[in-house]
């Protein structure tokens, strides 16, 4: 089973941010990466399993599920 790799560029695109901010996710233990020579590389499931552990609780605020704001309107007495 062969499994293409993403690059730091490809990753920082995906996630919309810097590729340095790609490498600090990296050296920091967020985002796991593989080493082959001198380059630096991201499994693509491993980019979906970092992505899956941070967007549920945005997810919740899209979704329009607001009962976890303080004084939200059902909440409130009319």
């Amino acid at each position: 089973m062969e499994e293409t790799l993403l690059d730091s560029r490809q990753v920082a695109a995906r996630l919309n941010i810097s590729r340095s901010y790609v490498y600090f996710l990296m050296r920091v233990g967020d985002l796991p990466c593989i080493r082959i020579g001198n380059t630096i590389h991201v499994r693509p499931r491993d980019l979906e399993r970092y992505l899956q552990q941070r967007i549920p609780p945005i997810l919740a605020c899209a979704s329009g599920d607001r009962s976890h704001e303080a004084g939200s309107s059902r909440h409130r007495a009319s």
